[in-house]
């Protein structure tokens, strides 16, 4: 309730409405004592005169810490009239802290009283309002003493669920011995639900925490509790063996009798009649009827063992008629449990309505502190500022990587022209050597006739042959200077492709910080073993599509025919995983990888299925 003080003060500073200045500082002070010195704190808080006239703000806080003194010094609660005025302001101020607190001392005294349905609803309130809240110690007894009622009601299920919640708060608020005491009742309840190797476990838990604060008392009970759960499990000898252990642990006369009843019904089920006797005669020794009741139910058995059947008898009859004083002694405690567990379903109601209830309170959020208000708005102010400035330079990013691949579609279209143009220069060279060989053919041919014509022709013959020999070095020189163009052509291809491999680099490298970004995506490149269900598709698709929004869509637009399978092994050849890789996501031999892309880049690109992954990457 630290922060119950804190708030106090300060909002006793702000409003100045205080006519008892120098009640604030018993206040602070009685609350500083609380936990070391209840009785003090107590003392201090009833000296106060007419609390009554203070505002209402410290009346309110007294009520609260006085009922709270009272509780922590076992002060019995007879009326609920002092908390209500706790509760009634801090529920109209919409403090959490001091609201809860209230709502958990109410069902505190509600509880007292016997009135259970009412007690539920209080604490089921003051969960709620600690919900918001950092203080699990709170949390935790909100939840102990939930499950106590529930554990009354014999709604076991339910005490166990709301135990394990004050187990969890205990132990991150480190309260070794909320944790211990939880532990000891969960334990109780499987037992209560014939689940005895769980209750064992638990106990020995709990046993462990007990020999660690050096409890002795505590230590002595859970051995007591472990030996009861082997010998419902029929266990005897172990049972005896913690019996045992817990007899030589400091008990007082009302445990000791119970631990002595638990030993003589190990020896009774044992058919050891004589050590039944002895034990009995140790446990029937106090007051309880109980235990008396119980006793005799034993002795008629160990009577009966030996064959004693008038001793038998007489032990029954006793047995019967303690047990008639107890039935008429309780039958009250009977119907009210009875009558809670017709109340379940009210309660069910009741705390919806407060779930309602809860939800309509925050209209009045608004009269929250102006500090308060300018923290967040600043802190909303940064955070949008942050947000606005990361999307806008998001969208840059996106502007500068779509006019790269505005310039590279370029690119590729020069080269796919150029490539062109050599082809047609490389098929033009092949036309001209043919040429070329045509025309030796022709001079071969004519310098075979000059040698059977006459010395007239000759002159002509030799004006053909060189011209045919012009000719053929016009052939020559423009076969060379076809090859020189091809070598200027590669040359330019050469710095196309340096060029292209560049916006490679440049692509790979945007690519990669795509995925990065993407939680999702940079653990599937990460992990290579990998491998996808159903769900895991979808969940792939729908990260993928979010890095690369016009790949999926471009590709079923370009390639209708296009399967799933093969789209989905194109998106994972785009992010540049390993073979290993894709084959374990798809479920296929890493041996057929190659064969799918080289399927897939001649049917559908027309290309060597090498360049699939440069393709992709550059794809859209």
């Amino acid at each position: 309730m630290k922060e119950l003080t804190i708030l106090v003060f300060l909002l006793s500073f702000i409003c100045s409405s205080c006519s008892h200045t120098g009640i604030l500082p018993v206040l602070v002070q009685a609350e500083n004592l609380m936990e070391a010195k209840p009785d003090s704190s107590l003392l201090l808080l009833e000296n106060i005169e007419h609390p009554e006239k203070m505002s209402k703000l410290n009346y309110a806080t007294w009520c609260l810490l006085i009922t709270q003194a009272q509780d922590k010094n076992y002060v019995e609660h007879t009326s609920d009239s002092v908390i209500n005025v706790a509760v009634n302001y801090f529920e109209k101020k919409n403090m959490p802290s001091p609201k809860a607190w209230s709502y958990f001392y109410l069902g505190r005294i509600q509880s007292d009283l016997g009135e259970a349905d009412k007690a539920i609803k209080s604490y089921l309130k003051a969960k709620i309002c600690a919900s918001s809240l950092t203080d699990n110690g709170l949390k935790g007894r909100i939840c102990e003493n939930i499950g106590l009622l529930y554990w009354n009601c014999s709604m076991y299920d339910r005490a166990k669920d709301v135990y394990n919640e004050a187990y969890t708060y205990y132990m991150t608020d480190k309260d070794t011995l909320g944790v211990l005491y939880v532990l000891k009742k969960m334990g109780n309840i499987y037992e209560a639900l014939n689940e005895s190797d769980n209750a064992i476990h638990i106990y020995q838990d709990a046993l462990k925490i007990s020999e660690q604060m050096h409890d002795e008392n505590e230590k002595a009970s859970l051995l007591k509790a472990i030996g009861n759960s082997y010998e419902i499990k029929k266990e005897h000898s172990i049972a005896l063996l913690y019996l045992r252990q817990s007899l030589n642990c400091p008990h007082n006369p009302q445990t000791l009798s119970s631990l002595y009843f638990s030993i003589a019904s190990v020896w009774v089920a044992v058919s050891q009649p004589d050590s039944t006797f002895y034990y009995l005669h140790k446990a029937m020794e106090t007051d309880d009827l109980f235990i008396q009741c119980s006793g005799n139910r034993l002795l008629y058995q160990a009577y009966t063992q030996k064959g004693e059947l008038k001793k038998a008898y007489e032990a029954n009859e006793r047995y019967l008629e303690l047990r008639d004083s107890l039935e008429t002694l309780y039958e009250p405690v009977e119907i009210a449990k009875v009558n809670a567990l017709y109340k379940k379903e009210i309660l069910e109601k009741e705390k919806n309505q407060i779930l309602l209830e809860k939800s309509q309170q925050y209209v009045i959020l608004l009269c929250i502190l102006l500090i308060s208000y300018i923290l967040a708005s600043f802190i909303i102010y940064k955070y949008y500022t942050r947000q606005k400035f990361q999307q806008l330079k998001l969208e840059e990013s996106e502007r500068i990587l779509k006019q790269k691949e505005e310039l590279l579609q370029v690119n590729r279209y020069t080269i796919d022209e150029q490539n062109k143009s050599l082809i047609s220069l490389q098929i033009q060279i092949e036309e001209k050597q043919k040429e070329l060989e045509d025309a030796d053919a022709r001079i071969r041919t004519v310098l075979d006739d000059y040698k059977n014509v006459s010395a007239d022709m000759n002159k002509m013959h030799k004006m053909e042959i060189d011209n045919l020999r012009l000719l053929k070095n016009a052939i020559q020189e423009e076969k060379e200077q076809l090859k020189r163009r091809q070598m200027d052509l590669l040359k330019s291809i050469s710095e196309q492709q340096k060029s292209l491999h560049w916006l490679l680099k440049v692509a790979e490298r945007w690519k990669d910080e795509h995925i990065c970004r993407n939680k999702f995506l940079n653990q599937l490149k990460q992990n290579e073993a990998f491998s996808f269900g159903n769900e895991d598709w979808l969940n792939f698709k729908t990260n993928f599509e979010k890095e690369f929004p016009l790949f999926i869509v471009h590709m079923k637009e370009e390639f209708p025919d296009m399967s799933d399978s093969e789209l989905c092994f194109c998106c994972l050849v785009k992010m540049g995983l390993k073979v290993s890789q894709i084959a374990t996501i798809m479920g296929i031999n890493s041996n057929t990888i190659s064969k799918r892309k080289n399927e897939i880049s001649t049917f559908y690109f027309q290309i060597p299925g090498a360049k699939l992954s440069e393709k992709l990457l550059l794809y859209w």
